[in-house]
């Protein structure tokens, strides 16, 4: 199923932004068999993340293990954070659909974190994470003979680091260099994918299948992801591991590329490009919207512009919101949401926060559609 959305004109849905929780929001609403038009200026916060699905890392000053009971307690000291709006079995229930329908490129979950090493070699506590990157911890290198992959130019990634926290865990590590020129790290994940002989021919040249594992940067591919480890640990001989990278990352790009087939596929339409710039309002309704290039006329309006909420303040015509205000609706406008989030460094929350608004949003949205019916 696919809608052809005009320019400028009528819409069943328009969502104002790209990012994760729009676009979570989209798939939902299109699924449900309205019309979705996705406006953004650009590709959103998938690509500047590290890719990995953080929900609640640390909690109270202590890293969390057991999500499903921290999240219990969270909820209550919190009331007004999108994770108590939604509440605990929604949140699990939205993470757990999000997992299922990215066809088996994140893995993990099941309401617990897991501990994976980062590119400069620390350890954190993230909910999901792609399936490349399911054995990235030090637990799970434990005795045996890894060899390390290092790139040179690759920013973001400090392989000497990694390969000293691993001897002082009590791994084998042999780090190898390898010269493979691109401009960039998604540069190099689509040659790779393009042709992933090249890279394993220089593997076996410095044995790399004489090691119980080999530990990549993520530029295992960009979209088919799946194929491309398949034949590298198939050729090699040997299990092939990533580990995550800052962001702008690879993973958060390959996660922008899943959202976005799972749009297309729900008739979803995402137009780049376009900048928001008013609303008009009647009769408690938003009745038009505003763009640098032409106006629409939106059933319901959903904005999702993520934490920047400077950009949502710069729309004409915004209704104006509390300081504390964080629900998913406005008082006095029926057919507006908001699919909002706020990051927290201090508490590890991330893309499980955006994933938890979309979720809720698209339902919300959804269900307004059909009681106009």
């Amino acid at each position: 199923m696919g809608w052809r959305v005009a320019l400028t004109g009528k819409v069943d849905v328009l969502i104002v932004g790209a990012g994760v929780a729009g676009l979570t929001a989209a798939e939902i609403i299109g699924e449900g068999g309205f019309q979705v038009l996705v406006l953004a200026s650009g590709y959103g916060c998938s690509q500047a993340s590290s890719g990995t699905i953080d929900v609640l890392g640390r909690y109270k000053g202590e890293n969390v293990l057991d999500v499903e009971a921290a999240l219990e307690k969270f909820v209550e000291e919190k009331p007004w954070h999108i994770y108590a709006l939604a509440g605990k079995k929604t949140v699990l229930n939205a993470l757990s659909d999000f997992q299922f329908r990215s066809g088996g490129l994140y893995a993990g979950g099941g309401g617990r974190n897991m501990k994976i090493i980062t590119p400069l070699g620390t350890v954190k506590s993230t909910y999901l994470v792609q399936f490349t990157m399911l054995n990235a911890s030090f637990e799970s290198l434990a005795e045996s003979k890894v060899m390390l992959v290092a790139l040179p130019g690759l920013t973001g990634y400090a392989p000497h680091i990694i390969a000293g926290k691993m001897r002082n865990k009590g791994i084998d590590v042999k780090m190898t260099k390898l010269d493979l020129f691109a401009t960039s790290p998604f540069q190099l994940a689509s040659s790779v994918e393009s042709n992933p002989e090249v890279l394993i021919e220089k593997l076996r040249e410095v044995g790399a299948g004489d090691h119980d594992w080999v530990v990549f940067p993520p530029i295992l591919g960009l979209r088919n992801v799946k194929e491309t480890w398949q034949v590298v640990e198939e050729k090699l001989g040997t299990r092939v591991v990533e580990l995550p990278s800052l962001p702008p990352s690879v993973p958060g790009k390959r996660l922008y590329f899943l959202l976005r087939r799972r749009c297309e596929k729900a008739g979803v339409s995402v137009v780049l490009g376009k900048i928001v710039k008013g609303i008009k309002l009647m009769g408690g309704k938003v009745t038009r919207v505003l763009t640098n290039e032409g106006s629409y006329v939106p059933s319901a309006l959903i904005l999702s512009t993520g934490w920047m909420l400077d950009h949502v303040l710069r729309i004409r015509g915004m209704p104006r919101r509390g300081k504390n205000e964080y629900g998913i609706k406005v008082e006095g406008v029926e057919n507006l949401f908001f699919a909002r989030t706020l990051v927290s460094h201090e508490e590890k929350i991330g893309l499980g926060a955006a994933i938890t608004a979309g979720w809720l949003v698209g339902k919300a949205a959804l269900d307004y559609l059909r009681g106009r019916k």
